[in-house]
């Protein structure tokens, strides 16, 4: 997860997209699946 993409999920107003990726960051298990 990168700032770029929170900031792309922000600018598309997809605020599920920025919660989840806002969770994953304190996550590495989460992150890790996400980044399957």
């Amino acid at each position: 997860m990168t700032a770029a993409e929170l900031t792309d999920a922000a600018t598309r107003g997809d605020r599920t997209g920025v919660l989840n990726l806002l969770a994953t960051m304190d996550d590495p298990a989460r992150r890790a699946r996400a980044a399957r």
